[in-house]
């Protein structure tokens, strides 16, 4: 899973993308780095530069979260309140598939029309592509 969940004493749960949290600074100076034990090729600082804001902030937490599990679909998390919640993204993820089949089309549309546009000859007047062919075939 490319998530880091975080929590804070202010009861929200952040969620951040590591693929995008993790992305190596040439510009980043530091004193140490601490070696990491995922067998990576290259040690990497995260700095103030290259922190996104998290992608997702949940909230209804009022005391301090002891457990965060990240699944698939959904998050658990249990703390002081003595309340396990969970939150289920299945429905969320499928809104996202929707709104990007839905742009993907508009896409689609927006490239037809404009080589449709293409086609208009100099008097805003559509030109008839079949009478281009056989205005060709005379000219042969």
């Amino acid at each position: 899973d490319p998530w880091l969940v975080s929590a804070s004493g202010d009861g929200k749960l952040a969620m951040m993308d590591v693929r995008k949290l993790l992305k190596s600074s040439s510009t980043a100076k530091c004193d140490r780095v601490i070696e990491n034990s995922f067998q990576w090729q290259h040690p990497t600082l995260a700095t103030l530069e290259n922190v996104e804001p998290p992608q997702r902030m949940l909230h209804g937490f009022f005391k301090n979260l002891y457990s965060v599990d990240i699944g698939a679909e959904r998050i658990v998390c249990g703390g002081e309140e003595g309340i396990v919640r969970i939150w289920d993204f299945t429905q969320a993820l499928e809104v996202e598939r929707r709104v990007q089949a839905s742009r993907n089309i508009r896409l689609e549309n927006r490239l037809r029309r404009k080589k449709g546009q293409g086609a208009i000859g100099n008097k805003g007047k559509q030109v008839n592509p079949c009478s281009i062919v056989a205005k060709n075939c005379e000219a042969d």
